[in-house]
């Protein structure tokens, strides 16, 4: 069993994407040099499936948290903290009778804060010499 927030489900598949992203720059000769890597956001394709008398309820629950945007924790294999769900495609079919397969597409999400700093003390401002006018000044 596996979960994402509140909602468990049945695992058939999980496979993980592990990315960096090159700069890349033409150099005189022809040839391009790398500079820099950065990491992009891991992705994680799971196929699940929910059956049982609570399926419609986990499929209510899975939408809601596609629609609310908002970061969650998938355990499944692994433990992964701040996952949106990028994408949910589902199939009801009639190998099922009592719940439906789905896709998920999660990527994990780096959340940063903003932060306001004051860059000078009233006190500090009021001992600051004004600055004057020097007039005209001849260059050399």
């Amino acid at each position: 069993m596996a979960r994402l927030g509140n909602v468990s489900f049945f695992i058939l598949s999980e496979s993980h994407n592990y990315k960096n992203t090159i700069t890349e720059h033409p150099v005189e000769d022809g040839n391009d040099i790398a500079d820099h890597v950065g990491s992009t956001p891991t992705t994680f394709n799971i196929s699940g499936m929910c059956t049982g008398q609570d399926a419609p309820s986990k499929y209510a629950q899975l939408l809601e948290l596609f629609r609310k945007k908002e970061p969650v924790t998938y355990v499944g294999r692994g433990r992964i903290n701040t996952v949106v769900i990028e994408s949910f495609p589902s199939d009801r079919d009639a190998d099922i009778a009592n719940g439906f397969n789905f896709s998920l597409t999660l990527k994990q999400v780096r959340i940063v804060k903003t932060s306001t700093v004051d860059l000078l003390a009233p006190e500090v401002r009021a001992q600051v010499k004004d600055v004057g006018n020097a007039g005209r000044v001849q260059a050399s």
